[in-house]
């Protein structure tokens, strides 16, 4: 195994740059969305990602601090982590724990805010939505370096999952922060279990010989506002 246990990245400004077609997606739209909102979209994602300051990085939970129970738990040392059947059934095949986290920075919450602050609801869930759309696509592009590092005795990643979603309990979100340096990223966890800056993200992966991605079950989960659903109803409305 070459990964280190703890690594911390912080890529240069506009190494990160969210997919429009992805934003449209998640806004709903099936096809190219109007002339205007195509504009409004470039120039907010230029906007965005000049008050985006991206940090992502990982715990890595080597196989002997890492034990899959039955009855869709896991546990790390002496903390059991109860993740539900649909988490449970990517990772058991996993021999190692990935603990990510990534954030898009305080500055950007700002920036957000400014438009609802401002009576101007539309360009903020515009803005909402692009940094929704990058900090996603931060963490499959750290992801991306975490497979190309990855050594022939673990092989393969499962998918990333985050407390708060597909049954897991969210209040296990002080769980899996407690596995983290203290400061981590410089991201706070709220007694309300959310996040700050508001638009981070932190969740698990597995690694493994025998691990793999798999098919997202969003027809098993009840969250509604997950990005994947979103995808995943996009995909079949193209069927």
């Amino acid at each position: 195994m070459i990964l280190e246990k703890i690594k911390i990245y912080s890529p240069a400004r506009f190494v990160i740059v969210p997919d429009k077609d992805e934003i449209y997606q998640s806004m709903g739209y099936k096809k190219i969305p109007t002339e205007q909102i195509v504009s409004d979209v470039k120039f907010l994602i230029d906007e965005s990602l000049e008050r985006m300051k991206i940090r992502c990085g990982y715990v890595l939970i080597p196989k002997e601090n890492f034990q899959l129970n039955k009855e869709g738990t896991f546990s790390i040392d002496d903390t059991k982590f109860h993740c539900g059947e649909i988490i449970y059934t990517h990772l058991k095949n996993a021999d190692q724990i990935l603990l990510f986290l990534a954030t898009l920075g305080y500055n950007f919450d700002r920036f957000s805010k400014s438009y609802f602050d401002s009576g101007k609801p539309y360009k903020g869930y515009l803005v909402d939505t692009i940094g929704s759309v990058t900090i996603e696509t931060a963490l499959d592009w750290m992801m991306n370096d975490v497979e190309t590092q990855i050594s022939e005795d673990v092989r393969h990643c499962t998918n990333r999952f985050s407390p708060g979603y597909c049954n897991w309990d969210i209040k296990e979100q002080e769980k899996l922060f407690s596995f983290f340096p203290n400061n981590f990223l410089n991201v706070d966890l709220l007694p309300s279990q959310l996040m700050r800056p508001m638009k981070s993200v932190s969740g698990i992966m597995g690694l493994g010989r025998r691990a793999k991605k798999m098919q997202y079950t969003c027809h098993i989960c009840d969250q509604e506002n997950c990005i994947m659903r979103k995808h995943q109803h996009i995909i079949r409305e193209n069927v």
